[in-house]
């Protein structure tokens, strides 16, 4: 397991991260604020995986027995890893084997955001520092600093092209020079620089930047997917379509469920095919049970199928579906959330009346310390 300590509270833990294996290494990232940091580990495996510290947190106690990497959200990322390090500004990691082999991931923050752009922003190269023992003594982004077993040290660039330029758009991108930052990736040009710039900025979602990188990248149904988002009137679904596009499908369903939209919650479940939980949902709030049970059911006839759930097949003993009723439906909650921003702006513009109108504190005066000299002398 690896254990997160709050110094500043006496060292009490407040995450645990486990894993099926021993933990031989793990390392923070160092990029960002420290919910947003990245938590990699090496097992004894010489397997190496990367997890975001929000989940670790969020699934800090859960029971042991179902210990397993998966529950903290965490994606093996190479095999046969001896040697890792974050690089010292940015979302860079790299790996290295005792065979030579020197891996570098210009940004890792891709396997939770867009895993399709990983590839993008992955290089390979070899070094002379190999044996058994190797450290990874430095790595800035663009070169690493490796030790071999034998103490021989080498230096190696991990992409001859353009890794030198990664430092500066990680830089631009933590400032939200956005502007900078595609300048820089339209004068290299160079498409693992594109993959970083979309990966940054779909994280923060910032999304017109995002819509350039991906159009760069030629990712045309990642632009269409963008650009639809950028069009939701709508704070609360565009927000939850950014996270469902992370990955993030519990929070975009909390988002959803909060803003009071169950039909969206529960068409999100039925669009990851995830039947069970939309069931659930359809249950719990008494609504779109009919509309569960007519795409279940229209889903199983294109795959000639026939219903091995129970609880489905329970509940459409109880629910006459007529799929009339159930476009109706539909047709009535889009037109109940074309109001949806108005009642979002309403309820902002009070939040900022609210704020106005509390009192503030006055500040109390300074006292001086005993013996300090105040005013003129």
């Amino acid at each position: 397991r690896v254990v997160f300590l709050d110094l500043d509270k006496a060292g009490a833990a407040f995450a645990t991260l486990r894993h099926a294996m021993p933990v031989a290494a793990a390392r923070l990232s160092r990029d960002g604020a420290f919910e947003h940091r990245a938590v990699a580990f090496l097992d004894e495996n010489r397997d190496l995986f990367v997890a975001r510290v929000a989940a670790v947190k969020g699934t800090a106690f859960r029971d042991e027995e179902k210990d397993n990497a998966k529950q903290n959200g965490a994606v093996k990322i190479a095999g046969g890893v001896d040697a890792f390090a974050w690089s010292a500004s940015g979302d860079g990691l790299v790996a290295a084997s005792r065979g030579g082999e020197v891996t570098a991931w210009h940004c890792a923050s891709a396997f939770f955001v867009d895993p399709d752009l990983v590839p993008y922003t992955r290089s390979v190269t070899e070094t002379h520092a190999r044996g058994q023992g190797v450290v990874v003594e430095r790595f800035d982004g663009n070169r690493a600093t490796i030790r071999g077993g034998d103490g021989a040290v080498a230096t190696t660039t991990v992409s001859a092209s353009t890794s030198a330029f990664f430092p500066a758009l990680h830089a631009h991108c933590v400032e939200k020079q956005w502007d900078r930052a595609i300048r820089l990736c339209r004068f290299v040009r160079d498409d693992a620089l594109w993959a970083t710039l979309a990966t940054r900025a779909m994280a923060v979602d910032e999304l017109e930047s995002a819509s350039i990188a991906y159009a760069a990248l030629e990712a045309i149904e990642k632009v269409q997917f963008v650009e639809k988002a950028r069009a939701m009137p709508s704070v609360a679904r565009r927000s939850a379509e950014l996270r469902a596009f992370r990955r993030e499908h519990e929070e975009a369903e909390r988002i959803l469920l909060g803003a009071g939209l169950v039909f969206r919650a529960v068409e999100l479940n039925l669009r990851l095919l995830d039947w069970d939980r939309a069931l659930a949902l359809a249950l719990e709030h008494r609504t779109h049970i009919d509309t569960v049970l007519h795409v279940r059911a229209a889903h199983l006839r294109r795959g000639g199928r026939r219903e091995d759930k129970p609880a489905f097949a329970a509940a459409a003993r109880e629910v006459e579906v007529s799929e009339e009723q159930v476009r109706a439906k539909i047709a009535r909650e889009r037109e109940r959330e074309k109001a949806l921003p108005a009642r979002e702006e309403t309820a902002r513009a009070g939040a900022k009346d609210r704020d106005r109108a509390a009192p503030k504190a006055k500040p109390s005066a300074a006292k001086a310390p005993t013996g300090a000299r105040t005013g003129s002398t």
